[in-house]
């Protein structure tokens, strides 16, 4: 029987209240054992709820931990990222447990440009008075490679003070490299062209390192991060090192030269590329449920930058649980779960999944949830609750992905999704074509796939994915 919306949202509300004081209960209020729960059919919201337990998450998260630790990427931290060790690592411990449990699981490849530091990238005024810069507070390393310690030189165009709007054409010509001496740091200020466009051209100049300051303006103040593409948009990674910084550390070094005392600095980047990296989604399905109705539940399984337990081993490992838990029910609809990969790097994995799947396939897709920062007290590399008496999920949106995620899944439960739910959470997926009946829903970060839609981003790079042409 077809429930009318408005009747559909007071009994979800209601339903959502219960489950939030089953969750938020303490342990020993009468929940269901671990062992209880493997051993029965989880074929309703109020058998799977009790189930999804806060010792079986944190099991999860430490063999995520583990594979981190055990996988230090280029750069010599913990990682799990897309393109590293750690990642593949992941995918394969997700891969095996899924099999484990009975579904049919799919490993998908694809292949991206992937781009990290090598050790960590280091700036520093030498003389005349000895500074080292402190990475991100101070400055960023742009997606370049080279080392020099040399003398820090102001290149034409700079317009000091700023005006109250951006100006500045500095290292957009080649005129302005003129007077540049060969082997020196080049000082740019942003403004006008690319950033690329300004290294490029000190390159040619004989510039041994960039220095890109802001430019001053209202707004264009603080240390920033910029993308390396010539003129036409063609990404590429400079043979000398490139930094960012803020326009008082630019202009510093600018007064400097002005006043006979130049400084001398130190920049060293070291960076390592694959143009054809791979990088690996893992689709899991249920035996059971009608193929031609699908509901898909995905989690990105890609680290941001390092371990990345919070974002998003959490939700990674949600969706597990609930897989676990739901091993052994005949659902009503198919049951397809997705771990994405890089989607810290611009939603490259679910991009590449959607692009790939035939009109027919897509259609089947009634509703989906995707599970993003499932807990907020997580941290990196501490996966435990801050106070006591604290169960995951800890919040009503993490009630509401538990819950409401399965209400059209099992058998008798025929509840259609709403389009939308109310005052709930910001959406997260969008598959045009297979529009009405794919639902937004679900996560508190906004992850957005559209087919024909351009990510803006296709290039893993750890130094920052902002991309300024002035």
């Amino acid at each position: 029987m077809r429930v009318r919306p408005a009747k559909r949202l007071r009994h979800l509300s209601l339903f959502l209240l219960c489950a939030a004081a089953v969750l938020l209960a303490p342990a020993s209020a009468g929940a269901a054992t671990s062992t209880g729960c493997d051993n029965r059919v989880n074929d309703t919201p109020g058998k799977l709820i009790p189930c999804i337990r806060q010792g079986d998450l944190w099991g999860y998260m430490q063999d995520f931990q583990a594979i981190a630790d055990a996988n230090p990427g280029a750069d010599g931290h913990p990682s799990r990222n897309s393109g590293e060790p750690g990642y593949k690592a992941s995918a394969d411990y997700v891969a095996n447990l899924m099999k484990s449990w009975g579904y049919d699981v799919t490993i998908q490849t694809y292949h991206f440009d992937y781009f990290s530091f090598v050790g960590t990238p280091k700036f520093s005024e030498d003389s005349p008075t000895a500074h080292d810069f402190a990475l991100v507070s101070e400055w960023n390393p742009g997606r370049s490679n080279g080392s020099t310690t040399a003398e820090v030189q102001p290149v034409g165009g700079i317009v000091i003070p700023p005006t109250p709007t951006p100006s500045s054409a500095s290292g957009c010509s080649s005129s302005d490299f003129s007077t540049f001496v060969s082997g020196r740091i080049a000082l740019i200020q942003r403004g006008t062209c690319t950033f690329g466009t300004k290294v490029l051209n000190a390159e040619a100049a004989g510039a041994s390192g960039v220095i890109i300051f802001n430019e001053g303006n209202p707004g264009r103040t603080g240390v920033f991060n910029g993308s390396m593409v010539d003129a036409s948009g063609n990404p590429f990674i400079p043979s000398i090192p490139v930094a960012f910084t803020s326009f008082d550390t630019g202009s510093g070094f600018y007064d400097l030269y002005n006043h006979n005392t130049p400084a001398q600095a130190t920049l060293n980047i070291a960076s390592v590329e694959d143009k054809n990296a791979p990088d690996y989604n893992v689709t899991a399905e249920s035996k059971g449920g009608d193929p031609n109705s699908t509901l898909v539940v995905d989690a990105h399984l890609d680290a941001i930058y390092g371990a990345g337990m919070l974002d998003n081993a959490s939700g990674s490992t949600t969706i597990l649980d609930i897989a676990r838990m739901m091993r052994k029910v005949n659902p009503l609809h198919k049951l397809r779960f997705i771990w994405f990969g890089g989607e810290e790097l611009g939603l490259l994995g679910s991009s590449y999944y959607v692009n790939n799947l035939s009109p027919t396939d897509l259609g089947h897709i009634f509703y989906d949830l995707d599970s993003d920062v499932r807990d907020a007290q997580l941290r990196h590399r501490d996966p435990r609750p801050r106070g006591t008496g604290l169960l995951w999920p800890d919040r009503l949106n993490d009630v509401l992905f538990s819950a409401h995620a399965f209400f059209a899944v099992f058998p008798g439960e025929r509840v259609r999704p709403v389009a939308d739910l109310e005052g709930s959470v910001d959406p997260v997926l969008r598959l045009d074509r297979a529009e009405p009946r794919v639902v937004l829903a679900g996560g508190n970060r906004r992850v957005q796939l559209q087919r024909g839609r351009d990510p803006g981003q296709r290039h893993a790079d750890r130094s920052g994915l902002l991309q300024d042409p002035g």
